[in-house]
C-alpha cells in the first residue's frame, strides 16, 4: 500500500513539476523565437514616431 501510495505521490509531482516547468520552457523558448522578431518592436517605435509627427503636421 505504502508503494502505490509513492507512485501516486510520484505522479502527482511529475504532473506538478511539468506544470511549472513546462510554462517556463515554452517562454524561454517564446523569448528566443521574439530574439529574431524583435524587428516589430522597433516597428512600434517608429509607429509611435510617426504619430507625434502627424501632430506636429496637423500643428503646422
Amino acid at each position: 500500500m505504502d508503494t502505490a501510495d509513492y507512485v501516486w505521490l510520484f505522479i502527482f509531482l511529475g504532473i506538478f513539476a511539468l506544470a511549472i516547468i513546462v510554462p517556463c520552457v515554452w517562454c524561454m523558448c517564446y523569448k528566443c523565437r521574439t530574439r529574431g522578431p524583435i524587428t516589430p518592436l522597433p516597428a512600434d517605435y517608429p509607429r509611435q514616431e510617426t504619430m507625434p509627427m502627424m501632430g506636429t503636421l496637423s500643428d503646422q
